[in-house]
Order: structure tokens, then sequence, then C-alpha cells
């Protein structure tokens, strides 16, 4: 499980997301999922995205597991936002944490980055996300209308996994519970090397659920390299 102690070494992990949907589902029955696609940006909304079965449900989860493992890589624990801090700059606010300006074509603001982030994860994750971390301190927050990250808190935990290609299968366990079980690549080659798909690599199993969250149908926890997340 990570949580204070997730975000201690500084490593680059390379990512392609990928899946692609096939059958119709009903309580009970799998199907497995594979195929490449770019990462969706879009957050849904309850009113279009409560799907309980079929196309649109594999839709749903594809979309789902792009958004996850972008967060995962990017934004919480193998990197973080860039920001204005360069060392010698004094931060925007010292109140818990060193708070520097956040820089991004993605999010204008952190009410933009947190609805993204909470149109992944159930809410209890995703209050832990932006929770305290390491020092009792939080990584991102709004500070006087401005989109903050705290230096103080650096990225990431070393991985030698890699998702590009991968598969997955889903179960519709109830009316709001959905177990995953995704296949991935892990990279075999040296200590510190970047994940890379390849014959030296291994397929290892990365479970995670979800579950139908104020008509959304939400992650859990995080899912990455099986070590943490759950």
């Amino acid at each position: 499980m990570i949580r204070k102690n997730a975000m201690i070494l500084i490593v680059a992990a390379c990512v392609i997301l990928s899946c692609s949907c096939q059958a119709n589902m009903v309580p009970g029955e799998q199907s497995p999922i594979s195929g490449a696609s770019s990462v969706s940006v879009q957050t849904p909304t309850e009113s279009t995205a409560t799907p309980l079965s079929g196309a649109a449900l594999q839709t749903y989860l594809q979309a789902l597991l792009e958004r996850n493992v972008d967060i995962v890589w990017h934004y919480f624990i193998f990197d973080t936002l860039a920001t204005t801090f360069d060392g010698t700059n004094d931060p925007l606010s010292t109140i818990d944490g060193d708070w520097y300006p956040v820089i991004s074509d993605k999010f204008s603001s952190f009410a933009q980055f947190h609805e993204y982030v909470a149109s992944t994860y159930t809410q209890v994750e995703t209050d832990t996300l932006f929770g305290p971390w390491q020092m009792g301190q939080a990584l991102y927050k709004d500070v006087d209308g401005t989109f903050c990250s705290n230096a103080n808190l650096g990225s990431g935990v070393i991985t030698y996994v890699s998702w590009d290609g991968f598969t997955f299968t889903y179960e519709l366990t109830s009316d709001t519970t959905i177990s995953i079980d995704a296949t991935v690549h892990e990279y075999l080659g040296e200590e510190g090397a970047t994940p890379t798909v390849g014959p030296s690599t291994k397929l290892i199993q990365v479970h995670g659920t979800a579950t139908l969250e104020n008509g959304l149908w939400l992650l859990d926890h995080m899912m990455a390299d099986g070590t943490f997340g759950e």
C-alpha cells in the first residue's frame, strides 16, 4: 500500500496505455480486453457514464484504466507535475510545505485536476491522494487561486513494470462492484533501467476493483505494478 512512504527516489517510467473491448457482460461472466489507445483526458459525468453491461461498460472501463495509469505515472507516484521551482526562487506559500505554482498545459486549475482524479477513484481514495503524504504534508493544493505542488515531496518509487500492450479481464461481481485483473510486463533488465517491453520481460498480474459510486464506476485504489495500491 502506498501512502506516506511512496515517494522516495526520482525515476523515469515510460508508459503507453492500451486496451480495446469485446463481448457483452453479465454478472459472473468475464471478458478479455486488449489492443491500444491513447490516454483519455475527458472526465465522465453521472448522466453519461453509468453503464452496467455490454459495450458501454467495456468502453468505460478502458478509459478508467487509461486515466489510472496516467495519474500513477505522471502525477503522483513515478512522476509529478512540473512547477516553477528552480532551486533558488521562493515558494508562493510555506504553510505545511513549500508550495510552487504548477506548470501544465493539461490542467489550468487545482479544481480541474482534482476533478480528473475524482473521476477515476472513489471518494475515499481521492481524499487519501490529496491528503497528507510524507511529513504530514499534501502533494497538491490550491493556494489563493493558484494550482500548486509541494516541493518538499519528490517522486517517485522504482518500478520495473510497463503497461505497454497490457491485457485485462474483468468480472461484474455484483450490481455495484467489478473485479479487474490486468496482465502487464515486468522488465528483467539491469537495476535502474527504464521498463521496456521486449524479450527480457515476463508477465505479471495486477489486481484491482471498481465500485459504482454516485452513478460512476470508480477504482477503489491505484493500479500499477502489483506492489502497492490495495
